[in-house]
């Protein structure tokens, strides 16, 4: 099934300017409309968040109120390495027709994703496919709404996520305390349910294309889907505690969406989002069920590029939470005002139109719809990691792809991919630990909503 009806997939956007003063103020160079790589943020050093940095903060304000894609001008001054995702490079151009330029619409290309479990092999008898189709839920693009990440008593966070979603043709995952009954469009809303309120909150879950089971419970899940043959049940689980070997009997399971989720800085007891990605992707690969099973992730997802590196590392979707923030207008650590955006003092309609119109541009990230303005799709990118093949002569039995070695960090004067160097370096990441940031011992996440709240707006208790 897919989110409304079959027709070539466009985002409107327009305008949506601040109807508050900016919480936050950055230098910004003459003529410049946000803080470009390579420009000093502030008129004093030493100050910010090495994770969600100035750039990914006004860059996304730019984005979101005026639906254009940030340009650096005479070329990028940021560094070419570093921690997190930043220690991938993609390079996916290629030489094509002076024509072909997917970024500004002139080419139609592929960013859609299917949620739910698919079947290694398909029977064919005289009458056709003699295979049950388990279900699947096509979204247009693979970006999911995570719950707004603060507490709030107003409703506009969540009326305008569900809104874009609408637009978007995509999910707004809701806990139960965000549903009310002024969420009209079943079809974009996904409620996320411990196994102890799946009887108090059935009606939810009886209306729902797509739920998500906090924790993961295959007892809990076997009777959701007894219930409800034609939704798409998800588990959703910390990465830290969650390895490949896990994955594979929740996949064994009848897990039909994974959900692997890691802090707002991307950071789990195993690592980074992306390191753990890439050793169960590769765990799955090896095991042959790796396309048997969709996985999506989430926490420290903060800019468009972020999408296609984490796809790259296995992720077949992932899901915006703390984004959601920064579109609205708000600087997290970097408010000096109070943000009135933070506590859903806002328009809805307002909200939705600037979520939109950054979903439309994480659409056109360089990676998934190309490098250097080439379109490649989202097949692109996953064309990019280790995946399943067929037997040879087999009956579709499912061949694992042996993953080929991490490639290793580059010597000191190595070629980027920019200055003719490897088109793919998706190296190791664990161990580009920011050098001063404090990090939660093994195992050790489980803070509140509030507390990651009150510690991402404020640096001097980074996690």
């Amino acid at each position: 099934m897919s989110i409304g009806t079959p027709s070539r997939y466009h985002i409107t956007v327009a305008p949506a300017p601040l109807p508050f003063s900016p919480p936050a103020r950055f230098h910004l160079q003459e003529n410049d409309e946000y803080v470009k790589y390579g420009h000093p943020p502030f008129l004093t050093p030493g100050r910010g968040d090495p994770y969600w940095t100035p750039e990914i903060i006004s860059q996304t304000w730019f984005m979101a109120e005026k639906g254009k894609i940030p340009i650096s001008g005479a070329g990028y001054g940021g560094p070419f390495a570093g921690p997190g995702f930043d220690a991938i490079w993609l390079d996916m151009s290629e030489i094509v027709r002076p024509t072909r330029d997917g970024i500004h619409g002139r080419e139609y290309i592929s960013t859609s994703v299917d949620l739910g479990r698919k079947l290694p092999f398909l029977t064919v008898g005289a009458g056709g496919v003699e295979d049950a189709l388990p279900a699947l839920l096509e979204l247009p693009i693979p970006i999911l709404f995570n719950p707004f990440p603060f507490p709030t008593t107003q409703r506009a966070p969540v009326l305008a996520a569900a809104h874009a979603a609408q637009t978007l043709r995509t999910l707004a995952i809701l806990t139960p305390d965000q549903w009310s009954e002024d969420l009209r469009d079943d079809a974009v809303i996904a409620p996320r349910l411990a196994v102890r309120d799946l009887d108090r909150y059935e009606s939810l879950w009886q209306r729902a294309r797509y739920v998500e089971l906090d924790g993961g419970d295959a007892f809990a899940a076997a009777r959701l889907k007894a219930a409800r043959p034609d939704t798409v049940m998800g588990w959703y689980v910390p990465l830290g505690s969650t390895d490949g070997a896990a994955v594979e009997q929740m996949v064994r399971a009848g897990a039909e969406v994974i959900h692997l989720y890691a802090d707002e800085y991307g950071q789990s007891g195993r690592g980074f989002l992306a390191d753990g990605l890439r050793a169960i992707h590769r765990y799955l690969v090896e095991r042959g069920i790796r396309d048997e099973v969709t996985l999506i992730t989430s926490g420290g997802i903060a800019t468009a590029e972020h999408v296609p590196k984490a796809i790259v590392c296995g992720a077949d979707a992932v899901a915006i939470d703390f984004t959601l923030v920064v579109a609205f207008g708000c600087g997290l650590w970097a408010d000096k005002a109070y943000c009135p955006a933070e506590n859903g003092e806002f328009d809805p309609g307002w909200g939705a139109q600037r979520l939109v119109n950054d979903g439309g541009l994480a659409r056109s990230a360089p990676g998934v719809s190309g490098g250097n303005g080439h379109a490649r799709g989202t097949p692109a990118a996953r064309r990019s990691r280790p995946r399943d093949l067929p037997a040879a002569g087999g009956r579709g039995v499912p061949l694992a792809l042996q993953a080929d070695p991490a490639p290793t960090a580059p010597a000191p004067g190595d070629r980027g991919p920019h200055d003719g160097g490897s088109a793919l370096d998706a190296r190791p990441l664990t161990g580009h630990l920011d050098a001063g940031r404090q990090r939660p011992a093994a195992g050790a996440r489980g803070v509140s909503r509030g507390e990651v709240g009150r510690r991402i707006r404020h640096p001097a208790v980074h996690l």
